[in-house]
């Protein structure tokens, strides 16, 4: 299972579905479920987080929370950064979401975790919205 960036982003600033991707985090470690995201989602969101409440200490809080968790945190290879640009043309992605079904298909990750609707016309994997 992929988690991708929305899904902390609605943690980290305690957006409208807050409470709905908390829990669902927190069932998948009761569960021991393993999940992943990649680096790039994780650097995305620390971007968004300083754009948005422009405070540094939130950024280490969202570290320190994605290092409570037991998300493995996958560094896409060159092979998959190429097949992103695949995936763009393909489904008319743009590329953060291309980089995660580059990831997904590389690593046999089927289920991805998102808010995100340009996922919806993807065939090479199953959306989950908590």
């Amino acid at each position: 299972m992929f988690i991708d960036s929305n899904i902390f982003l609605e943690i980290a600033l305690k957006n409208a579905n807050y409470t709905k991707c908390e829990e669902f985090l927190k069932n998948l470690l009761v569960k021991n479920t393993p999940f992943y995201t990649s680096d790039f989602v994780i650097y995305s969101c620390l971007l968004i987080i300083n754009s948005k409440l422009n405070f540094p200490v939130y950024m280490k809080n969202f570290l320190i929370f994605i290092s409570s968790i037991k998300v493995s945190i996958l560094r896409p290879s060159l092979k998959e950064i190429y097949s992103a640009t695949n995936f763009m043309e393909k489904y008319k992605l743009d590329f953060d979401d291309a980089l995660i079904l580059s990831c997904m298909v590389e690593n046999k990750i089927k289920y991805l975790v998102s808010y995100d609707k340009h996922f919806d016309k993807v065939k090479e994997v199953n959306v989950i919205k908590p």
